[in-house]
């Protein structure tokens, strides 16, 4: 039960709002995804912000009129709003059981396409996961042939997934189109190489060739990089399992000649020990390049790891995904595994992937501090996509949740807030954060927001 001094509180801005018509029944109706911001405003007792959001609706819908009761605002229909919440913390089983209940107790409710959609691909996204997880490869591609969303430049991971699932199926024909689509539809030249790369362990060299041609069309300017690549990975072909030369290679190791083997052996491990000391000693000088090219070819999972640290400094996440996750493959011991599963969630992140990497950690036995860290991290991300989507309410709780989890916030962050806060008529709390932000330290950011907001500049 709310208390009587919040009802009058709101009582008085519907008045305002509303004028005469408050107490007449609308007859226009409003799509119920339009109250969800009016809701949330009610929740937080925001008087300004609810006289606003009544504005913006009356403006949109010319004679509709709020309830008197707002309660009803949460009784009388369906609230979407606690789906969209739920996919949003990574609840994705409750956002299902939630929708199907608003569907059983209002069959006559059609629920918005846009949610609808958000839901089959969250639902999507975690049975490929675990199918390619369990090494179930036909579900791998089941699931995304019923959900075509999920493989999108955007998720290019699963892009990836679903052509190592092809491969593992001996259906390299159709595993070549899904890596051809990559290099062809996404307009990232960063997301070729990993592409190329998974490609090598499942094509030959004519189909390998034929995809470095199609990236080498897309990306002229990546010529050189490309084709260092194809001669590393022709390199790497130079004696394929199964072929005589390798076979010959075999016999002669296994020949009785263990003294000379066994020192062929030895000299192998310390010059592979000694490539680890340099890849190790450039990564802890900072110095990422030298790091990736001592390492191109990483004999343990520890190096590949390390090399895709180096990546990920060098701001190419995507590489460093790929070898995060080939460093979990290969076997990367226990005590080191959790890094890396931390290392594929930042890698997600710097993709803006905040969805996998939500995946990541809701999986991971991260330290305190690295789920602070990546928790802090999708949130931020979840409140500047809810800004871009001109869902204003959101962003600001977002914000509020990343400001309460880290114990205070960023200057960037608190302009976002302010604009947030603007853009959805709260200008009074707008307006407070930009002279504040400005009494601090004036920059053409700070003065711009007292602008916008209608803030009367006071020289401090």
């Amino acid at each position: 039960m709310r208390s009587s001094l919040k009802t009058a509180l709101l009582a008085l801005a519907l008045v305002a709002s509303a004028g005469s018509t408050l107490l007449a029944q609308s007859a226009v109706q409003v799509p119920d995804r339009e109250l969800e911001a009016l809701r949330y405003y009610y929740r937080q007792s925001d008087t300004d912000a609810v006289q606003a959001e009544i504005r913006r609706l009356q403006e949109k819908y010319p004679g509709w009129a709020p309830p008197t009761d707002m309660d009803s605002l949460f009784t009388g229909g369906p609230n979407a709003g606690a789906v969209w919440d739920l996919l949003g913390s990574g609840q994705v089983q409750r956002a299902r059981a939630q929708l199907d209940s608003l569907h059983e107790n209002y069959p006559d409710w059609t629920p918005p396409d846009d949610l609808v959609q958000a839901v089959a691909v969250a639902e999507a996204q975690q049975e490929i996961t675990r199918a390619y997880n369990a090494a179930n490869y036909s579900g791998v591609v089941s699931v995304a042939t019923a959900t075509p969303a999920i493989v999108s430049c955007e998720r290019v991971n699963n892009a990836w997934l679903l052509g190592d699932a092809y491969g593992e199926l001996k259906r390299v024909g159709e595993a070549v189109a899904v890596w051809r689509g990559v290099i062809d539809t996404c307009s990232d030249s960063d997301l070729a190489i990993p592409t190329l790369e998974k490609a090598n362990a499942y094509t030959t060299e004519a189909q390998l060739r034929g995809l470095f041609a199609d990236a080498t069309r897309k990306y002229p300017d990546d010529k050189e990089e490309l084709d260092a690549l194809l001669e590393r990975l022709m390199a790497g072909r130079k004696f394929p399992a199964g072929s005589d030369t390798a076979s010959t290679a075999r016999s002669a190791a296994a020949s009785p000649r263990q003294s000379a083997a066994q020192t062929r052996a030895s000299r192998a491990a310390a010059a592979s020990a000694a490539a680890a000391s340099a890849i190790t000693s450039a990564a802890q000088a900072g110095d990422w390049s030298t790091c990736v090219a001592e390492s191109m070819t990483p004999a343990t999972a520890e190096i590949r790891a390390q090399r895709a640290w180096c990546l990920y400094n060098m701001d190419r996440p995507t590489e460093a995904l790929v070898g995060f996750e080939d460093a979990l493959t290969q076997g990367i011991p226990a005590d080191q595994a959790r890094d890396v599963r931390f290392g594929i969630a930042l890698a997600y992140l710097k993709m803006n992937m905040a969805e996998e990497a939500s995946q990541v950690a809701s999986t991971a036995d991260f330290s305190d501090e690295q789920r602070r860290q990546i928790e802090a991290s999708i949130i931020e991300q979840r409140a500047f996509r809810a800004y871009e989507g001109e869902e204003y309410a959101v962003a600001v709780s977002y914000l509020d949740a990343y400001e309460r989890l880290m114990g205070g916030t960023r200057r960037d962050l608190e302009t976002l807030k302010a604009y947030a806060l603007l853009n959805s008529g709260r200008r009074i709390p707008a307006q407070d954060i930009f002279r504040r932000l400005d009494s601090t330290l004036s920059t053409p950011e700070s003065r711009n927001g007292l602008e916008a907001s209608g803030a009367v500049f006071i020289p401090y």
